[in-house]
């Protein structure tokens, strides 16, 4: 079994500042092999904000451990998130969509020779 090196002081990690409100949602044990299960009442709160796959995991100077959920982008879809332009051009079409704010286009080909 390959054994764990704990951090080395002066060790360079990626930092990240904090700011917000946290809600304590309930204190968890962890078994023998230090895992912590994160609970159903937590996971069926986090699955409503959004899909996710995997956390991000940071540690302050007093020893608290943050979970940040994060969701992987589909390497086909990265562009979208790397170009802020094309970005910001799918966030305002979101809200146009949410405000009802659509144009119904009967011939597709046509609209997009129109371009």
């Amino acid at each position: 079994m390959a054994s764990v090196k704990p951090v080395e002081a002066g060790e360079q990690f990626e930092e990240m500042e904090i700011a917000g409100t946290f809600k304590f949602m309930e204190s968890r044990p962890f078994d023998s092999k230090y895992r912590i299960s994160l609970g159903k009442r937590l996971v069926q709160t986090l699955k409503a904000l959004g899909s996710f796959s995997s956390f991000n995991i940071y540690l302050d100077v007093s020893g608290r451990v943050l979970l940040v959920p994060m969701s992987h982008v589909p390497l086909n879809e990265m562009w979208t998130w790397e170009n802020r332009k094309v970005r910001k051009s799918f966030e305002q079409a979101d809200k146009n969509m949410a405000q009802g704010d659509v144009t119904e286009v009967e011939d597709l080909d046509q609209f997009l020779d129109s371009l």
